[in-house]
């Protein structure tokens, strides 16, 4: 867990079948509570960690998405660390809806959004 002025990055994330096997170049967290100011371009997004650069790499969600914790499912035939999809339910507060989130774990570009008919907490 990473704790900063701008948020919590946790509830890390990694391809299953690098565990313990191979080391994970990719770790994917969540980030909550942060920036300290709710305006238009507030959100909670999925943090790309590069474990060998020790940097964020890459990061997803769109403006206004309170994302919830990412699941990474990996591509069971695969050979790379980044063959799979990252699924995450998203609460959008601007209009008031959920939706379930499928993101390429590569680019952290939106595959593909499946809108809930109801809303649901988070």
């Amino acid at each position: 867990m990473q704790v900063d002025e701008n948020g919590i990055s946790d509830l890390p994330q990694f391809n299953p079948l690098f565990a313990g096997v191979k080391e994970n170049r990719y770790t994917y967290l969540l980030h909550s509570f942060g920036p300290k100011v709710v305006d238009g371009n507030y959100k909670w997004p999925i943090k790309k960690f590069d474990n060998q650069e020790k940097k964020v790499s890459k990061i997803w969600g769109p403006d206004g998405i309170i994302a919830q914790e990412a699941r990474y499912i990996a591509d069971p035939s695969s050979t790379e660390e980044e063959d799979g999809i990252i699924m995450t339910t998203g609460y959008n507060w601007k209009e008031e809806s959920t939706s379930l989130f499928v993101v390429d774990p590569k680019s952290m570009e939106t595959l593909q959004e499946y809108k809930f008919p109801e809303r649901l907490s988070v």
